[in-house]
């Protein structure tokens, strides 16, 4: 299943960054089936610090996201 979503400008630049992962995890739904367990990958292509193969902290957000509350901030855990 490929599925693609268009990220609301509201999100991106919001003030808290549950607002990124709360749009993610209801994106992941749609595409998950009720009662249905799956694995999923994803690629996060902004500067990262990466600590182990399952942490990083963003370094800085491009390609026009602001979203407070992210930058310096670890990323994985928030996705899993």
């Amino acid at each position: 299943d490929e599925r693609k979503f268009t990220i609301p400008d509201s999100v991106m630049v919001a003030e808290k960054p549950e607002a990124l992962y709360d749009f993610l995890a209801e994106c992941m739904m749609t595409v998950q089936g009720e009662g249905e367990a799956r694995k999923y990958g994803y690629t996060f292509s902004y500067p990262c610090q990466q600590l182990s193969i399952n942490q990083g902290i963003l370094i800085n957000w491009t390609k026009g996201f602001k979203t407070k509350g992210v930058e310096g901030e670890e990323v994985v855990a928030p996705l899993q």
